[in-house]
């Protein structure tokens, strides 16, 4: 059987984990997994759930955000991807008056409300930013 490539997230991983002298079987128990778990992902075999990742961020010591680009590399693209230039109107404005991407994500009233509350928390930089947060969240609450 051929061997899975090692990725990124793979390296750091068992770096991290290395680094803070937790053993695999360890790591699994602080994110509520199996040690034959963080060995695939160590190996580059398996890649964590969102749930997980967000787990290993926090115990790992590392950017939840860094992370998740490291397990979903086509997601840096739309993440880092600079900020539209228009000084006419803000990322928010933008982003609500987008409504064929509104259509597109299925995007509800109560989540327009939530996200409208995201952004008075920090800086927003493009529309193409509140897709990602409202993934994320659909996410956590299971939706």
């Amino acid at each position: 059987m051929p061997r899975a490539k090692e990725t990124a997230l793979a390296r750091l991983i068992k770096q991290r984990r290395a680094s803070l002298g937790l053993s695999q079987r360890e790591l699994a128990r602080r994110i509520r997994t199996s040690a034959g778990f963080i060995s695939q992902l160590e190996l580059g075999k398996r890649r964590p759930s969102y749930k997980r990742l967000a787990l290993l961020a926090k115990v790992l010591g590392v950017d939840q955000r860094e992370l998740f680009c490291l397990a979903n590399p086509t997601a840096r693209q739309i993440v880092d991807q600079p900020a539209n230039d228009d000084d006419t109107a803000s990322a928010w404005e933008q982003f609500i008056n987008d409504h064929v991407a509104r259509r597109a994500y299925h995007i509800l009233d109560d989540e327009m409300e939530v996200l409208s509350c995201v952004r008075t928390i920090g800086e927003v930089r493009s529309p193409r930013e509140f897709i990602y947060i409202l993934n994320t969240l659909r996410y956590a609450v299971g939706r």
